[in-house]
């Protein structure tokens, strides 16, 4: 599959499986996996042991330890907490904060600006 990794990765310890577009200053957390089917944009952070399959992942976008994001799309400069889990067509707009704890499915879209705290939405 097709693999195009950006300049200055940061993936120590970390799984990157094609098909898989990584924009430059990407920084991915140990015992962290991405893809397939990932496109991470520029200067995106992944944390530890954090999964991310069949999204895409705007610039500027910060992922905690211990999350799965799965068939989402995170908007640039999203704030995500960690044990944070997004997947079934969930939008997450620009410059969303999400607390630690939340569980986003079932195609929900959060707006730009939205902050969500600590362990708000589990469904």
């Amino acid at each position: 599959g097709y693999m195009a990794l950006g300049e200055g990765l940061e993936a120590s310890e970390a799984r990157v499986v094609p098909p898989a577009v990584v924009g430059d200053g990407v920084a991915i957390g140990r015992r962290s996996h991405v893809g397939p089917l990932v496109v991470l944009g520029h200067d995106v952070k992944i944390g530890v042991n954090t999964r991310v399959e069949r999204s895409v992942v705007l610039d500027g976008a910060v992922i905690g330890d211990r999350c799965e994001i799965t068939d989402a799309v995170i908007g640039p400069r999203a704030v995500i907490g960690d044990g944070v889990t997004i997947r079934g067509r969930a939008m997450i707009g620009e410059d969303v904060q999400i607390g630690d704890g939340n569980e986003l499915a079932h195609g929900v879209k959060l707006f730009p600006g939205t902050v969500l705290g600590d362990h708000q939405i589990r469904f």
